[in-house]
């Protein structure tokens, strides 16, 4: 029997990291072109910014949606669901709230529900004067905390209410209503592992067998049942290849990340200098190649720097028997998170009414859990230390600041981190040994 050598370890993960380049820039090429415009919107109490995406050939108006995103979040987290809505024809519209992302102006006095259901009323506005929308073809649908926003809308004449309003990931109480004046009633839906709004707690609309509160906007059988839902609301054929061209393009978009992690960890490269530089880089010249921004678009970076400086902290730990220990218990209490919630979900299962198709999707929920937690305390802390700036170009910086001082003095943040861990090993021993 061949023995596994972290030689032929790293031949796999190169040879599966060229696979998975050519597999997302062979996806990018199937699908449809896009056209992303930046707005910046003059609202009721301010300014706010968003991103305007349509597809590129388009030629005549089309249904225009609205995608809110929730509390901490920003238009970056709807991003993927705005795309995949724009390949199958649709115009949509994703603004930051006030005090969120770019638009950082929050003004004097706290904002309330009522001050971002304004903001949602004005970018109604805006995508219904839009001359690429058809203005009374509208969507909308909000996330959590722009699902609060949503259900208050109070946009006059009703007519102009849009045609279909989602109120993702909220309480459902509060959903329910009869269709009046051509407007149809507020939808709430849900995924079978939200914690805060439970399915057996609640009556909803739809409740999806594998999505979480935050990854509600991600999961697949969200974005498919949101699809199905438009196509049939505005009567428009529902591009089922492009959709799924869509999902294995994020697919292999994930694979890669993990491909780059795994060459990081287990690659024969040395603690420092050109080879962390260029391997940097390559990532960052990765996700531009794919389409994922326009030239060096901050937050897909960040993406990107976030992977790698994982990939680096899991290098130090498999070097150094105390990060060691805490890497496998952060695997075990994270595992424990995850059995916990599939758990739960299964209790769920058994008094939730579910289509026997969608339970073909339950196992996502494993897949999706464990891009997600890393995904999360990425966004979260650059949201604490840049605060809300993440948009921009600060982690950018950070970045090139890191792998500049790797240059300049190959192997020193490296032989740095690793004095700092010695100090305080021998802290730790000295107090125990007083």
């Amino acid at each position: 029997m061949t023995k596994v050598t972290p030689q032929i370890v790293m031949r796999i993960l190169l040879f599966s990291t060229v696979c998975f380049v050519l597999l997302v820039l062979f996806l990018q090429a199937r699908l449809p072109e896009l056209s992303q415009q930046e707005v910046e919107l003059p609202v009721r109490q301010g300014m706010i910014k968003g991103t305007l995406w349509l597809p590129a050939s388009a030629v005549s108006a089309r249904p225009g949606v609205l995608l809110v995103h929730g509390v901490a979040s920003s238009r970056r987290s709807v991003q993927s669901l705005a795309k995949t809505l724009a390949y199958q024809g649709f115009g949509v519209f994703t603004p930051d709230l006030r005090g969120y992302g770019e638009s950082l102006d929050r003004g004097e006095s706290p904002l309330r529900v009522e001050d971002y259901t304004e903001d949602v009323e004005d970018s109604l506005a805006f995508l219904r004067g839009h001359p690429a929308i058809k203005g009374g073809e509208l969507a909308v649908l909000g996330h959590s905390l722009g699902a609060s926003a949503v259900a208050g809308l109070s946009v006059q004449p009703l007519q102009a209410m849009p045609r279909l309003r989602i109120a993702l990931s909220m309480q459902g109480a509060s959903v329910h209503g009869d269709s009046a004046g051509g407007a149809l009633a507020l939808q709430g839906w849900t995924g079978l592992y939200d914690p805060f709004h439970p399915p057996y707690v609640s009556p909803f609309q739809y409740v999806s067998p594998c999505a979480s509160h935050g990854l509600a906007l991600e999961d697949i059988c969200v974005k498919k049942k949101l699809l199905e839902t438009l196509s049939r609301t505005f009567q428009r054929p529902f591009n089922a290849a492009d959709f799924w061209l869509s999902v294995g393009l994020q697919a292999c978009m994930v694979a890669l990340g993990l491909s780059l992690v795994g060459l990081w960890v287990w690659g024969p490269l040395a603690p420092g200098g050109y080879s962390l530089l260029l391997a940097s880089v390559s990532a960052c010249a990765m996700f531009s190649l794919a389409g994922y921004f326009r030239g060096l678009y901050p937050p897909y970076c960040a993406t990107a720097i976030a992977l790698l400086t994982f990939g680096y902290v899991l290098r130090l730990a498999y070097r150094n028997p105390s990060l060691l220990k805490v890497f496998k218990w952060s695997v075990v209490i994270y595992l424990s998170y995850v059995s916990a919630s599939i758990l739960r979900g299964l209790m769920a299962l058994i008094v939730t009414d579910l289509p026997l198709s969608d339970l073909r999707y339950l196992p996502l929920f494993v897949v999706q859990s464990v891009g997600y937690v890393p995904q999360w305390l990425h966004d979260k802390m650059l949201a604490i230390f840049f605060q809300q700036q993440y948009a921009r170009l600060e982690p950018t910086l950070v970045f090139w600041l890191f792998w500049g001082i790797e240059i300049l003095w190959p192997g020193r943040l490296v032989k740095s981190l690793e004095q700092a861990v010695d100090w305080w090993e021998d802290q730790t021993f000295q107090k125990s040994w007083d």
